[in-house]
């Protein structure tokens, strides 16, 4: 089966449970097949692979070394996803052999044999990669009048190596999901300059990686390499904007707003930031993963519960979110419930969630993520994701279902929602 662990396990004649066990996937495709997927994490699986091609690394040292350009949870992500595709090996301690609540700890990550046997043969295709990206970035810009960002554009690509205009290196093609987002997106801003048209950077991203936000993460290496701000290239870049309904009442820049004078609210991260929270009258808040989800519960029910502050969590817990929970709770600790995807992500983010806001020693838990729900999966969802899932708090939070959802046992809120009057009487 595509995409599932295979875990094997050493046991040791004195110890009650396995003491090591070992991760690998069940297929393997190719290096370039899993680099060249869209999830926007080329760049960390490359170093991974390289580091790891030079021997077994332990994952402590190589986390760390990591951190300092990555995410821990981009971290994460990558070398679940090379495990899955067959690249690498992880190989895990259990630090309770003799208990049954199994806690492991990632010890050791290692190359894939059948990845061994390809990985000399990776970085070819690298060649045939970027003299494709040069001939499409040229088609798109010879015919465009001369200017200082298509001279610069035009050295950068000739010597391989991405720099601002005074010559401070951004990146090379070895980082090839970066190269290829900025090298792209400014000959896409040459044109529109001389157009006299502006495009949302979302809009750019999606015509260049088939996904609206890859692009995001490179905005200030846009700027750099072209010297001047995205507005000035004539990309529009959307702020986040944070999507919340129920009884409460604010004070910003010296004007008091509710969180009901919308259906729903918008709030955007300058407004969360500046804002000071008046009156809590809401009982407790809902936080819903996805904004489908979220839209059809506001009309349905929480519409006229005012009671209820329904917030829209958007897959993650972004730092303007965080405050503005931070800033409720704060004037008013009440409950929290969280509703998201039965798979690894829709867990990791619940989790996040309650590690978040635990501090205020109230109720806190999830909600329709139960094996109930789950009993109601039609098995058309697939995840990509399983990061995470080893950790001791999951199994604590969601007893019942997490087991289920390592084997791909998993389900979106989206189909959930379709059987709404069955559970709507389990939502606050």
């Amino acid at each position: 089966m595509s995409g599932i662990k295979k875990t094997d396990y050493e046991r040791s004649p004195e110890k009650r449970y396995p003491s090591y066990k070992i991760e690998s996937g069940q297929n393997f495709r190719g290096i370039p097949s899993t680099l060249n997927k869209p999830h926007g994490l080329q760049d960390l699986m490359t170093q991974i692979i390289r580091e790891v091609s030079k021997g077994a690394k332990r994952y402590t040292p190589l986390a760390g070394k990591l951190a300092k350009s990555y995410s821990s949870s981009d971290i994460a992500k990558a070398i679940d996803i090379l495990v899955i595709d067959g690249i690498l090996q992880t190989k895990s301690k259990n630090k309770k052999p003799n208990k049954s609540d199994l806690e492991w700890d990632l010890q050791i990550i290692s190359l894939d044999p059948r990845a061994q046997e390809t990985f000399s043969q990776t970085e070819e295709p690298l060649v045939e990669k970027y003299q494709h990206l040069k001939n499409q970035i040229d088609q798109l810009i010879t015919e465009t009048k001369p200017s200082a960002l298509k001279t610069h554009l035009q050295r950068c690509l000739n010597e391989k190596v991405l720099t601002s205009p005074n010559r401070d290196v951004v990146c090379g093609t070895k980082a090839w999901v970066k190269f290829r987002s900025v090298a792209l997106t400014l000959a896409y801003a040459i044109v529109l300059l001389e157009q006299e048209k502006r495009e949302p950077l979302r809009v750019l991203s999606e015509r260049i990686w088939g996904k609206s936000k890859i692009l995001d993460r490179y905005k200030k290496d846009i700027a750099r390499v072209a010297g001047q701000s995205l507005n000035r290239l004539n990309l529009t870049s959307i702020p986040e904007v944070t999507f919340v309904y129920g009884d409460v009442s604010y004070r910003f820049q010296g004007y008091l707003s509710s969180l009901m004078a919308g259906s729903p609210y918008v709030l955007t991260e300058g407004t969360i930031k500046g804002l000071e929270i008046k009156q809590v009258g809401a009982e407790k808040m809902l936080i819903v993963e996805n904004y489908a989800v979220f839209q059809e519960v506001f009309v349905r029910k929480y519409q006229e519960r005012p009671d209820v502050l329904l917030l829209w969590g958007a897959g993650y817990l972004s730092s303007p979110k965080k405050r503005l929970i931070d800033k409720i709770l704060q004037a008013k600790p009440i409950p929290v419930y969280i509703w998201s995807d039965l798979d690894a992500d829709g867990l990791g983010l619940t989790l996040d969630i309650i590690k978040k806001v635990r501090k205020y020693d109230i109720e806190v838990k999830p909600v329709l993520m139960s094996a109930c729900e789950l009993d109601l999966a039609k098995g058309d969802y697939v995840a990509s994701n399983h990061h995470n899932l080893d950790d001791p708090e999951l199994a604590e939070v969601f007893p019942d279902v997490i087991e289920r959802i390592r084997l791909q046992n998993v389900m979106e809120q989206e189909e959930l929602i379709l059987h709404y009057e069955r559970v709507k009487d389990k939502l606050p």
